[in-house]
Order: structure tokens, then sequence, then C-alpha cells
């Protein structure tokens, strides 16, 4: 199986925890992106702005 369930805005870029934020994406590239963005965004304090981040091959 390559299919999981994950958040379309995680929650830690403000997302919600509900069944609305919830989409079946390929595993691979979930964990991927979500782990390039949180090394980007991790060391910020709640609630600061972000502007952009960079997303890698």
């Amino acid at each position: 199986m390559d299919e999981c369930v994950g958040y379309q805005t995680p929650l830690f870029l403000g997302g919600v925890d509900a069944t609305t934020n919830l989409e079946i994406c390929d595993v691979d590239v979930y964990w991927t992106l979500s782990a390039q963005i949180l090394a980007q965004v991790g060391g910020l304090p709640v609630g600061a702005p972000i502007s952009k981040f960079i997303i890698t091959e």
C-alpha cells in the first residue's frame, strides 16, 4: 500500500484537526513534503507568519 490519509493543511501550519482537513495521498510524497516544510518552519514561534518555503526534489 502506498497511500495514506494526510492533512491537506498540516497542523504545524495552522490546519485544523478535523476530517474536513484530511485527504488520501501518496505516502512518500506526503512524508517528503511534510518533512521539508517542517524542517523550514519548525523553529518559528507559534503564530509567526510564513511568507514562503522551498520544496526540492
